[in-house]
C-alpha cells in the first residue's frame, strides 16, 4: 500500500494515476471525505481524511503502507509543521518504517522564496531522520 498525501489536489491525482496504472494499491490522504468519489474512480482503495497536523490522523494512513509520497499544499506556509508530523508518524509505525517520497523543488536553497527555503529545512529533516527517503 502507498500512501499519498495532498492526493485531492492536481499533483496528488496525477501521482495516484500513475501508480494505480502501474498496479500500485494507493490509500489517499486528504482533507475531508468531499473528495473520496472522485479519487475513487481514479482507483484509490482506501481514502483517509484528516488534517496534515493531526499526528493520529497521519498514524493512522501511515499504518500498513511501504511507501508514502509526501505532497504539501502548494505554497503553504505550514510545510515544516506537516513534515514533522508525517515524519513522526512514519518513524513510530508498527508496521515497519515505509520509504518516504518528498515532493519538492527544484533549488530550494533559495531563501527569498519561502516555500521553496521550507522545503529546504524539510530536506534536511529528512537527512536527519531514520526514515529511508528519496526526494524529487
Amino acid at each position: 500500500m502507498i500512501l499519498v498525501t495532498g492526493a485531492g489536489g492536481k499533483t496528488g491525482k496525477a501521482v495516484i494515476k500513475v501508480l494505480v496504472a502501474r498496479g500500485a494499491a494507493v490509500r489517499a490522504f486528504v482533507r475531508g471525505a468531499a473528495h473520496e468519489a472522485v479519487l475513487r474512480t481514479i482507483g484509490v482503495r482506501e481514502v483517509a481524511a484528516g488534517a496534515m497536523d493531526d499526528a493520529a490522523a497521519l498514524s493512522r494512513a501511515v499504518q500498513g503502507t511501504e511507501a508514502i509520497y509526501h505532497i504539501c499544499p502548494n505554497v503553504s506556509p505550514h510545510e515544516i509543521a506537516f513534515a514533522t508530523v508525517l515524519v513522526a508518524a512514519a518513524t513510530a509505525t508498527a508496521s515497519g518504517r515505509p520509504r518516504l517520497v518528498y515532493h519538492s523543488v527544484l533549488h530550494p536553497q533559495i531563501e527569498a522564496m519561502p516555500h521553496h527555503w521550507n522545503k529546504l529545512l524539510v530536506e534536511e529533516m529528512l537527512l536527519a531522520s531514520a526514515l529511508d527517503f528519496t526526494i524529487l
